[in-house]
């Protein structure tokens, strides 16, 4: 059982012990698919270039296309391509229409996965936590010494919006460097995405309440807690904006 016993911002430190993982243990949660291209237009999605190791770069599309359908549902914005191919995920196969001049062409597509974090630094490592019926993804950015010793570690609990905490592409990012120095000082990190975000499954994040949230990031101590480079009397946790709310209720 958790036990509080030191208060930071937005954080506490907890002392309980659980049966050692690794981190490289099979996982059963699939990553979510990537398209990998630039579009514009209002009333239509005219494909005006490629994202590096994306799907669409050599599935036959071209730059100029105009994305018409995703699986037979009709597309005119990005947000209706993103909630078209939500419940796609990698390996999997989606027939795109596409118009090019006067005619139009509908092109199978095999999905490859969304773009992982990578650091010279450290190691990252992509698992999951399960909370009820859910699968929460996990990023912990491991810092090199846990070779020779246990490590202290942080949670961090991200605020109210339901972004994805995963942010794999070179844009500056201060959430992604504060998580990162935390490392390069020497402890592991865990962040979590929430329900239904990114590889997350589970009902949408918008519709989840307090006490769910809550539900997960304690599932998420146990999951940290329970790694064999961490030492698990020296587990932080750090909320960020409203993640200073369900901090001190999940460590209780």
């Amino acid at each position: 059982q958790s036990s509080t016993r030191a208060a930071m911002a937005g954080g506490a430190e907890l002392s309980a012990r659980a049966a050692p993982v690794t981190g490289n243990e099979r996982q059963s949660l699939p990553r979510r698919a990537f398209l990998g291209a630039r579009f514009r237009g209002n009333d239509s999605l005219e494909i005006t270039g490629f994202v590096p190791g994306g799907s669409l770069g050599d599935s036959g599309i071209k730059a100029g296309d105009v994305l018409l359908k995703v699986d037979a549902q009709p597309v005119a914005s990005v947000a209706d391509v993103v909630t078209a191919t939500k419940s796609f995920r990698a390996g999997d196969q989606v027939k795109l229409l596409v118009k090019r001049g006067a005619a139009e062409h509908e092109i199978a597509v095999p999905l490859k996965e969304w773009p992982r974090e990578a650091s010279d630094g450290f190691e990252i490592l992509y698992d999951e936590v399960p909370s009820g019926t859910k699968l929460l993804r996990c990023l912990i950015t491991r810092p090199p010494e846990t070779a020779a010793r246990r490590v202290p570690a942080v949670l961090y609990i991200q605020g109210i919006d339901c972004a994805s905490i995963e942010k794999p592409f070179p844009a500056p990012d201060h959430m992604r460097e504060f998580v990162y120095s935390m490392t390069r000082a020497g402890f592991a990190v865990m962040r979590c995405e929430k329900s239904g975000i990114g590889d997350s499954t589970g009902p949408s994040c918008e519709q989840m309440g307090l006490h769910d949230e809550v539900a997960d990031f304690a599932a998420a101590i146990r999951k940290l807690k329970s790694f064999e480079f961490v030492d698990p009397d020296k587990v932080f946790l750090f909320g960020h904006s409203a993640g200073g709310w369900v901090a001190p209720l999940a460590a209780a």
